[in-house]
């Protein structure tokens, strides 16, 4: 399986809690990965030249867009390849992921662990068939889409909220895979994930590295 995630410099004014984000980063995910998933590739798109592991394939942004629009990139159908899964670099690989690389649905994302009623796109696995249907419709429609209000959270624009806008016939992890794929804030209550866990995304604050003192962290992020 290729897992993609997206590198990209911060820009001035931009939330931070994104700066600790660097190749080096990239590099401890890439391990991470390759602890449960041996056989997979992980490709960063970047605009950072160096730092990167042999083992990491980058690819650089066709587009100048400021912030989380650059996320738009990682349903880019080249890159996407037959299947990809699309990650945060927030998250931690805590199981054996074959059973998450399993399923073959067109397009696959977790529900908001706050709003349940909405899409969240902390892993998002995509055919090569969907991803071309969304960036096709990207294309089509990203100059006046980033212009779109509607599309911001907090003043900065959201590609969770253009997702949500237009995937309409996504399946669920919490149907296909129930409690393997967890939010830290959302499901690690007591500081741990379910021991059915095999992925914990971190949104905002706490990341891996704040946690770094928890064992479960420890072995995993390294």
């Amino acid at each position: 399986m290729n897992y993609i995630a997206v590198l990209f410099k911060p820009p001035k004014g931009f939330r931070d809690f994104g700066a600790c984000y660097s190749p080096e980063w990239a590099n401890k995910l890439f391990r991470n990965l390759n602890k449960w998933s041996p056989n997979s590739t992980l490709t960063i798109i970047t605009d950072f030249e160096d730092g990167f592991i042999p083992e990491i394939k980058t690819a650089p942004f066709i587009f100048k867009d400021s912030g989380w629009a650059k996320m738009m990139e990682m349903y880019r159908p080249e890159l996407v390849g037959e299947r990809s899964i699309l990650i945060g670099l927030d998250t931690l690989f805590v199981g054996d992921l074959s059973d998450i690389e399993s399923f073959d649905n067109e397009i696959i994302v977790p529900k908001d662990p706050f709003h349940p009623e909405h899409l969240c796109n902390a892993l998002v696995s995509v055919s090569n068939f969907y991803s071309k249907k969304l960036w096709d419709s990207w294309l089509k429609t990203r100059e006046k889409d980033l212009n779109n209000k509607k599309y911001e959270i907090s003043g900065q624009w959201s590609e969770m909220e253009w997702l949500r806008d237009n995937v309409k016939d996504a399946s669920y992890w919490e149907d296909l895979a129930p409690n393997q794929i967890v939010s830290y804030k959302a499901h690690c209550k007591n500081g741990e994930p379910d021991e059915k866990a095999k992925i914990v995304y971190f949104h905002g604050y706490p990341k891996q590295h704040n946690l770094s003192s928890k064992g479960w962290v420890l072995k995993n992020w390294i």
